[in-house]
């Protein structure tokens, strides 16, 4: 028959099996680092983040091809960062979270919407875009005073005046008059007031406010050099008798939206 062991030693017993135990899983976490807080690798939670800092929402532009670039932030890494436009894409080249891209052939003028997707390790996506006007025409010039050429030349007063108008797809910036004298040298240039329909006047005298000198015998010829929004410039310009001359009979003369849209159109 065994003996009862008192209270004290059974409580002792049990308290240095409660020790053992908790020093055997101490010794099975020994691998860990028990003083180190944290979660572990890095979770990916948020997707990449992209501008676009090249161009300007709704800036103009007047080039089939050119250079997108922008800004992209990820905390993992890219997989991808393509470029793409209606009719065309372009995987970006990307460095120091900054990306670049050149984008073209474009085939039409008009809006076009350019849009940066950049997808993250994760399979996280991220997106942009970008809004431009694509205008690569020069603006269609009329010049309706004086109508045209040799009899039609203004005669020398006291002043010059030259009128006319203009079509374009994007706002017109400026219109400049040059007046020239035979050897083709620039006499004088001037800003016209206006700009879809404009107009400017050469003051002739020996004042102050005067732009030239009046001359007998003078003559002078003219050229007007129209700027668009875009930066493009017309080449050449029409006189009110170029229609005239081929116009029949019954015919009116043509508004200038319809001159322009044929012109700039190529027939």
């Amino acid at each position: 028959m065994k003996k009862a062991r008192p209270y004290a030693a059974l409580r002792a017993i049990r308290l240095g099996a409660a020790l053992g135990a908790c020093f055997s899983a101490c010794l099975t976490l020994s691998t860990c680092d028990l003083f180190k807080v944290g979660l572990g690798n890095k979770v990916d939670i948020d997707a990449p983040v992209l501008t676009f800092s090249s161009h300007a929402q709704n800036e103009n532009v007047n080039e089939a091809d050119f250079s997108l670039a922008g800004t992209v932030s990820e905390d993992t890494g890219l997989a991808s960062l393509i470029i793409s436009w209606s009719g065309g894409s372009m995987p970006a080249t990307v460095s120091g979270g900054k990306w670049s891209a050149q984008v073209g052939p474009l085939v039409e003028d008009g809006r076009q919407v350019f849009t940066a997707t950049a997808t993250d390790k994760a399979g996280k996506s991220g997106v942009a875009n970008l809004s431009l006007n694509v205008d690569r025409r020069a603006p269609s010039v009329l010049v309706s005073s004086p109508q045209g050429y040799g009899s039609g030349r203004p005669s020398q007063t006291s002043y010059i005046d030259i009128k006319g108008e203009v079509y374009d797809a994007s706002t017109i910036s400026r219109v400049e008059v040059e007046l020239l004298d035979p050897s083709n040298a620039i006499v004088k240039t001037k800003t016209a007031d206006g700009t879809n329909s404009w107009s400017v006047r050469f003051l002739l005298g020996d004042g102050p406010a005067d732009d030239l000198a009046p001359l007998d015998g003078a003559v002078y010829r003219y050229d007007v050099k129209v700027t668009d929004a875009a930066g493009n410039v017309n080449a050449y310009y029409y006189h009110a008798q170029d229609f005239y001359a081929v116009l029949a009979a019954d015919e009116t003369f043509p508004a200038m939206s319809d001159i322009g849209k044929t012109d700039q159109a190529g027939s």
